[in-house]
């Protein structure tokens, strides 16, 4: 099946992006912010694997919208272990002042 194979590529290159799964060990105190833009299925998978989720959890209990804002902080000092914890998670307010227009396709 096409979307389970999108999925496992998915996850793969997630979890190479990490190392030791999802365990995290600070390795040195700093004050980095890392943005990572990602939609639908791709922000579940990634949630998924820093929360130590399962995949369907997360798209059921954990759902965001489409241009949603989420921080997660990896506090620590160097060689702590880390849990990763939501600072903000859905956060849409950037959106509020967005005038909603219906779409018109006819001409």
């Amino acid at each position: 099946m096409i979307v389970i194979k999108k999925y496992e590529r998915l996850y793969t290159a997630v979890t190479n992006l990490f190392v030791n799964s999802c365990i995290f060990r600070c390795v040195e105190k700093n004050d980095d912010t890392i943005a990572l833009f990602a939609h639908g299925g791709s922000g579940a998978v990634l949630f998924s694997h820093i929360l130590n989720m399962q995949f369907p959890a997360v798209l059921t209990m954990l759902p965001y919208g489409v241009c949603s804002v989420s921080v997660i902080a990896f506090d620590g000092e160097a060689g702590d272990m880390v849990i990763p914890r939501f600072e903000i998670f859905n956060d849409m307010k950037h959106l509020e002042k967005v005038k909603l227009e219906k779409m018109n396709f006819g001409k």
